[in-house]
């Protein structure tokens, strides 16, 4: 049981620190991708970004 609750607590913090990554990134371009039209997006890694899963 306390196993389970430590696995649903890391999944909620990855979740977050997904969406976070994701406002931080891609949010503000979502606009100009939709009238871009724009399906696939590839992800470079540089620097500290490498570390990102």
């Amino acid at each position: 049981m306390i196993n389970n609750l430590s696995h649903k607590r890391n999944i909620e913090f990855v979740k977050e620190s997904a969406t976070q990554l994701y406002k931080l990134l891609i949010k503000s371009l979502e606009h100009d991708l939709t009238i871009a039209d724009v399906e696939i997006i590839i992800y470079a890694p540089n620097g500290q970004l490498r570390y990102v899963p």
